[in-house]
């Protein structure tokens, strides 16, 4: 059995925590022990997954407009120190895992002191902040190179740690996997109606400003087209005042976080998923996966590890990042060729059982973990 401790900054569920969820269920039911220190919106969600759970108040995880919190290092590294000493004497953790830079640099600090196994996960490609920043950048590779295993979910993401001096052999490429929807359903939601969807936060990175005046363009050509918006964050208020700004106030609906079985229900409704990101930490998002098990095309553009899930003019197609025009025309292709969009749905959902199966994921990753424990 393995005791395995996972430490998560971020206050809301996104695409890394869906995958850390998994992880937790697919592991618990294996029999190991999964404790998750996390902040207090997400204990809830963790526990549904079968781990035990602790408060973490670290601060939110770094990013591009928060990185002066790396002046508090000090006093985090004392209060992970004293976290991390207190569960291992409790439990006696064998590794511990990280996937946010915070962590990454903080935790395998304190891990490494007290000669525990680390263990991270990359989602996708390093950002030109750190990768520009000489400082930056050294001490994420000291901090990498002291970690046992790297998890990177897409080749993109290996590329890209290669380049900053990442030895290959430190790196191990796991796909996230999706459990699919049994087949009988997947068109049990059928409408009438042009439904597009996009499932991803609300936040520069995701491209949903060039999406919406990308949808302009469509309902010129599809009067009756739908846009639902899944997902919130920052950047809401300003996205609603597009929309109305641009005319489409009856034509996009913000549904905020929902249930996941009302995204399940609703993808069944859709024609065409779209995934317009324009950021260059892309990895293989959890939003496109189940799009593909559910048998729908998609849209997305040419960033991070996108292609490696859409395959061009196979199960979707690929559009380059910023270009509305040609957005909006691989969506109106699609939904004026219904018989071309059930076909690449159908390749979509091959590849995805044959390539992306929760299973796979969750088999991979307790190997991986087996083999850093014996180490």
């Amino acid at each position: 059995m393995i005791s395995l401790l996972m430490i998560v900054s971020s206050p809301v569920i996104g695409g890394g925590e869906k995958y850390l969820g998994s992880l937790c269920k697919g592991l618990v039911d294996r029999g190991h022990k999964v404790i998750v220190a996390c902040s207090e919106n997400l204990i809830g969600f963790f526990r549904e997954n079968g781990a035990i759970t602790c408060k973490l108040h670290i601060g939110p995880k770094l990013n591009k407009r928060n990185y002066w919190q790396l002046i508090f290092t000090p006093f985090l590294l004392v209060y992970l120190g004293y976290m991390i000493w207190k569960i291992n004497r409790n439990d006696g953790l064998d590794i511990i895992h990280v996937q946010y830079k915070k962590e990454q640099i903080i935790a395998t600090i304190v891990a490494k002191l007290f000669g525990i196994k680390v263990v991270w996960t990359e989602h996708g490609p390093l950002h030109s902040l750190i990768v520009k920043n000489p400082i930056l950048s050294w001490v994420y590779r000291f901090c990498a190179l002291l970690a046992d295993k790297i998890i990177v979910v897409s080749e993109a993401t290996k590329i890209s740690l290669q380049k900053i001096g990442i030895p290959i052999d430190k790196l191990v490429r796991i796909y996230n996997g999706v459990i699919f929807p049994p087949i009988q359903v997947l068109h049990s939601h059928r409408t009438s109606q042009k439904i597009v969807t996009v499932i991803a936060r609300l936040i520069p990175d995701k491209g949903h400003l060039y999406l919406f005046r990308s949808f302009k363009i469509v309902k010129q050509k599809i009067p009756e087209a739908h846009l639902l918006v899944i997902g919130d964050g920052p950047l809401r208020r300003q996205l609603e005042e597009l929309v109305k700004d641009l005319g489409l106030a009856d034509s996009v609906s913000f549904l905020g976080h929902i249930s996941h079985d009302h995204v399940q229900e609703l993808l069944g409704k859709t024609e065409v998923v779209v995934m317009p990101s324009i950021g260059e930490g892309e990895g293989l998002p959890y939003a496109v996966l189940e799009a593909m098990s559910h048998a729908k095309p998609v849209v997305a553009t040419s960033v991070g590890g996108l292609p490696e899930l859409v395959i061009d003019g196979e199960t979707g197609i690929i559009v380059s990042p910023l270009d509305c025009v040609q957005l909006a025309e691989a969506i109106i292709t699609l939904m004026q060729n219904p018989t071309l969009a059930h076909e690449m749905g159908k390749k979509g959902r091959k590849r995805v059982e044959s390539e992306f199966s929760y299973n796979a994921m969750i088999d991979q990753t307790e190997r991986l973990l087996l083999d850093v424990l014996n180490k």
